[in-house]
């Protein structure tokens, strides 16, 4: 869910990772899947995103990782009272150069994160962020 340019609410099917307009190709997607609150204004890659397309991810559950490396187990975290809620997001588009005649564009997002959310304290001390599901209200 985004404002539309006129304003609107919209919803819109995106793939899984921010590709920054400027990235040479997809595979920069899979390093920016997770944003943390304290850097999301200042890292290049997010910062045209946060200041201009947030989005809400409507989820029913999400999971986090925990342990170290070759021990991890996954958490997949709920709301009880809730069986659908929001995360906050960033969306961004993205062309490829080499095809950009064809209209081949992208449209992906990522969550942002912040610390010390009380839902994934015990996975790990980052979760979506709630404190931007504000946004579009």
């Amino acid at each position: 869910m985004r404002l539309a340019a006129d304003g609107t609410r919209e919803c819109a099917l995106a793939r899984w990772g921010l590709v920054p307009g400027w990235a040479p190709d997809l595979k920069f997607g899979a390093r920016c899947i997770n944003a943390r609150a304290e850097t999301v204004a200042k890292l290049p890659a997010f910062r045209g995103a946060f200041r201009r397309r947030r989005c809400l991810v409507p989820v029913n559950a999400f999971f986090e990782w925990s342990g170290e490396k070759g021990e991890r187990m996954k958490w997949r975290i709920s709301l009880r009272e809730e069986p659908l809620f929001a995360l906050a997001g960033l969306w961004e588009w993205w062309q490829d150069r080499e095809k950009w005649r064809g209209g081949h564009q992208l449209h992906d997002r990522h969550l942002r994160r912040q610390r010390g959310d009380r839902a994934a304290a015990r996975p790990h001390a980052g979760d979506p962020a709630r404190n931007g599901l504000r946004a579009l209200a």
